[in-house]
């Protein structure tokens, strides 16, 4: 039997044949259920923690009327940005950006990992293409079980290390300082090691690093291209392309210049006009709604914030109830019913659940594997073996040692190679009937636990 399981066949026979005994009541009396149902209050409690912290968030006056104002705002708001999502997904496709990333220079704003690490520049542009006696057709193969982009392209950020984050004390102090005064020579930059950088940031410690992205990571294309130099490694030269970066900013206080995806880019996609025609709508929407009309940018973004909050600890308060009831109800019971299922496979009950001969027999047996040991016995085995053969291909199934040769029978006499051969095809049958079951198993494996060491 798979070791997953905490009842054995023989068990579960032992319990069917008895009149008026759910197999069921074992697993609500077992320890396993115990350790899941104890569980539960802690979880509940929770639950409740997160909820109450949810409550204690206080929406603007806290009325009802002003919730339901910030819900209905929070509301339109998550839908536009679906649809700019949407927007940009079309306006990303190769077709529409790779002519445009062909020389180094241009201006770009990128989104990692869900953090904006704002205007950068481009460094170069590249496209995987097949290579080797494989071809066209390796490449195929490769896209298709590869996570990494197609398109890869190098920009240069500014953020911040990740490292200078943690505050562990004096010691921890004295080490950021050597590693500031070191920070330009790291050049390369990961979301993991390296964050969008904030208002409050040490200004010594910002750097310019390049970061390798996708087009998805692409949120916006400037018009603006800069001159970079040949070579971006060293510090000074990747300082002096932040410098003029910032003063694009500067002298363009409203905004940064950006392609227009449908003049500049040429998107001419119906989703993309659907989608644009939508954002439309809801920004016409959110302007004159009531809480932009009447609250101020800054109120009403805090409004909102808490209000986002509040909505994040409720569903994990939910995710959490959902897991304390998932541990009150019977655990395995998808289990029991894919273990009687192979009980009806294998003839050991009909289609009603009532024991057969095989299933009575299973009953008796209480070492190895009795699945085996009675497909074994119907199947005529021992018929033709002496006592001697009998034990020797018994002990087959109690021999723990995992067969390393990849011909378990070599050396074997052959009035042992033959009834061992048979045992392994009982195996295989037992096996096949389990998988059948929907209950994930190894065949190969589960054949090679039979070890004629012995």
């Amino acid at each position: 039997m798979n070791s997953s399981y905490r009842i054995s066949y023989n068990m579960l026979l032992n319990l069917m044949r008895v009149e008026d005994v759910d197999p069921e009541y074992l697993l609500r009396a077992s320890f396993h259920q115990f350790q899941q149902e104890s569980e539960a209050p802690a979880l509940e409690i929770q639950a409740d923690e997160l909820q109450s912290q949810a409550e204690a968030i206080v929406i603007g006056d806290g009325s009802k009327e002003e919730e339901d104002r910030v819900d209905e705002y929070y509301q339109l708001n998550q839908q536009l940005l679906i649809s700019e999502g949407k927007m940009l997904k079309v306006s990303r496709k190769p077709q529409y950006v790779i002519p445009f990333l062909q020389s180094p220079g241009r201006m770009l704003e990128c989104i990692i990992d869900g953090e904006n690490y704002g205007w950068g520049v481009l460094i170069s542009y590249k496209k995987k293409t097949g290579s080797g006696a494989a071809g066209s057709a390796g490449k195929m193969a490769k896209d298709a079980t590869s996570k990494e982009p197609e398109h890869t392209i190098d920009v240069l950020l500014p953020c911040f290390d990740r490292h200078f984050d943690v505050d562990e004390g004096k010691a921890r102090d004295e080490a950021k300082e050597e590693d500031a005064s070191n920070i330009g020579l790291l050049w390369r930059g990961v979301s993991s090691h390296c964050r969008a950088v904030r208002d409050d940031d040490d200004e010594n410690l910002v750097t310019d690093r390049v970061f390798t992205i996708g087009l998805s990571d692409i949120q916006d294309l400037s018009a603006v291209r800069l001159h970079i130099p040949k070579d971006i490694h060293p510090a000074h030269a990747r300082k002096n392309v932040g410098k003029s970066v910032k003063e694009v900013k500067r002298r363009f206080p409203e905004g940064v210049p950006v392609l227009d995806p449908v003049k500049d880019l040429g998107v001419k996609s119906e989703d993309y006009k659907k989608s644009q025609d939508r954002c439309d709508t809801l920004k016409d929407r959110l302007s004159s709604h009531t809480l932009s009309t009447e609250v101020e940018e800054k109120e009403r973004l805090k409004m909102v914030l808490a209000y986002s909050k509040r909505l994040d600890l409720q569903e994990q308060a939910k995710v959490i109830r959902s897991e304390a009831r998932s541990c009150q109800g019977l655990v395995m019971r998808d289990e029991l019913k894919k273990m009687k299922r192979v009980l009806r496979q294998l003839g050991h009950v009909d289609a009603n659940g009532v024991i057969q001969t095989k299933g009575r027999t299973a009953c008796e047996i209480n070492t190895a594997n009795e699945l085996i040991v009675v497909e074994m016995m119907f199947c005529g085995v021992f018929n033709d073996l002496s006592v001697e053969q009998c034990m020797a291909l018994l002990s087959c199934m109690i021999f723990d040692e995992i067969v390393k040769d990849e011909n378990p029978t070599e050396g074997l006499k052959s009035y042992l190679t033959n009834p061992f051969y048979k045992l392994q095809e009982c195996a295989r049958t037992v096996a096949k009937g389990i998988i059948a079951c929907k209950i994930e198993l190894d065949e190969d494996e589960f054949v090679a636990k039979l070890n004629p060491g012995l």
